[in-house]
């Protein structure tokens, strides 16, 4: 029995595409016709969501992180104008 070129590769290719259902098994049943792209790259599910962000620490006013005196606040400069009279 001789075979054609066609039919080798028309049997060669429904294979492929066999394997490739087989491979990536079912889309899930979400109601969307596209498949998950998390679920076709690794086979598990999604990572769950992020936590919410924690609230900031409550400092004391006055204090540095350190624990030493914020330094003085910077003297004010007289204006230009008070200098040039």
């Amino acid at each position: 029995m001789k075979f054609k070129r066609t039919e080798v590769f028309l049997f060669l290719f429904g294979n492929l595409i066999l394997m490739g259902v087989l491979t990536l098994g079912l889309p899930p049943a979400t109601g969307s016709p596209h498949i998950s792209i998390i679920s076709v790259a690794d086979g598990t599910e999604p990572p769950p969501p992020p936590l919410p962000p924690k609230p900031a620490a409550v400092t004391t006013p006055g204090l540095i992180a350190d624990g030493t005196e914020p330094p003085p606040p910077p003297i004010p400069k007289p204006p230009l104008a008070a200098l040039a009279g």
